[in-house]
């Protein structure tokens, strides 16, 4: 979580700088591109996670939420979550429009596509807490 705080935003920026990815000119353009954005979001939630350093706070409830909805899928937890999330954003007066939807309803099950095809089980992961990293990091035991 520490990580994507700090590299994100300067990631988008450099990619923004560099301008290696074309801006799309039409709705059917920027619909493709956004898809585009979901598959390589969800292969990389598959990475950081799987790194089993601490997920961000979404991912941590998702995951948490996976857990004790038993065998619904984490796609559908995920849509349940984002749905909420945006229905709440929308009642405080934040704007809603065809992309909020589209990650809304997609982006849960496009990140279990990703899952299942590399094998990965978010549930079973064992993530390190804060200070389990920083005694790794300096080299102190427990």
């Amino acid at each position: 979580m520490i990580i994507d705080t700090l590299v994100v935003g300067k990631a988008v920026d450099f990619f923004n700088w560099i301008n290696v990815v074309p801006v799309p000119v039409t709705l059917a353009g920027s619909i493709v591109m956004m898809i585009i954005g979901l598959f390589i979001m969800g292969y990389t939630q598959y990475g950081y996670m799987w790194a089993s350093l601490g997920c961000g706070p979404r991912d941590t409830l998702l995951v948490g939420l996976k857990r004790h909805a038993g065998r619904f899928p984490i796609g559908g937890v995920s849509i349940v979550l984002l749905s909420l999330v945006t229905l709440i954003g929308w009642l405080l007066g934040g704007p809603v429009g065809i992309g909020t939807i589209i990650c809304a309803f997609l982006s849960g099950p496009i990140m279990q596509f990703a899952f299942r095809t590399v094998g990965f089980v978010p549930t079973d992961v064992k993530h390190q807490n804060i200070l389990d990293s920083l005694r790794i990091i300096f080299g102190k035991k427990k």
